[in-house]
């Protein structure tokens, strides 16, 4: 777990992701008018309280489902803050090509220096440079929360497949593998075709 706070670390070192970026909030706006009911806000210091167990079959039926709960919170508050960032990372990087596209023409119509010197003195542009590096931690904003969403789906997944060995009724299937697609499928024909030879019936 030490490995997953680590990450929420960066991201909160990088800044809260707040909107910044007129489609965010524009996009916020749209989400509070409609007032929909936000995932609960968990703090950093509130996830440097979760650890996953060690030994899953340890655990009573209650406390798996605890933790399943909490996950459960995790998980959907995680995924709204990827949703931000993926929001974010998109207007910033449509920004930097915006600005630069429009420097690039303004250079040629000028008539200024070859395509190779109209790159080079668009990339030293500073305000050029200053969209770059917002452009690049908008990014690293994304995998980051992007990486930490797969590792707690990965563990409520774990939760989830210990309930299922348990044999409990209503417990979440893990995703099924093509293998298992096919012999079901497999075994609906053979079951169709009993149907129509007169075999098999209730």
């Amino acid at each position: 777990m030490g490995t997953d706070v680590d990450k929420m670390k960066e991201v909160k070192e990088f800044d809260e992701l707040e909107p910044s970026s007129h489609t965010l909030k524009k996009a916020n706006s749209f989400v509070e008018r409609k007032s929909f009911p936000k995932p609960k806000h968990w703090t950093p210091e509130e996830l440097e309280q979760l650890e996953f167990p060690n030994d899953l079959t340890m655990l009573s039926y209650d406390e798996l489902g605890k933790q399943m709960g909490i996950w459960t919170s995790v998980i959907a508050y995680t995924q709204y803050q990827v949703a931000m960032a993926d929001i974010e990372n998109t207007a910033k990087h449509n920004k930097l090509e915006y600005e630069r596209s429009k420097m690039f023409m303004k250079l040629s119509q000028d008539g200024k220096g070859t395509v190779a010197q109209r790159q080079a003195s668009i990339k030293a542009d500073p305000n050029i440079v200053k969209l770059l590096g917002d452009s690049e931690l908008a990014r690293a904003k994304y995998v980051l929360i992007k990486a930490l969403y797969d590792s707690y789906s990965k563990y409520f997944n774990a939760f989830s497949r210990e309930l299922s060995r348990r044999g409990v009724v209503g417990a979440e299937r893990p995703p099924r593998t093509e293998e298992e697609d096919e012999v079901d499928l497999s075994e609906g024909f053979k079951k169709g075709r009993n149907l129509m030879n007169g075999e098999g019936g209730e």
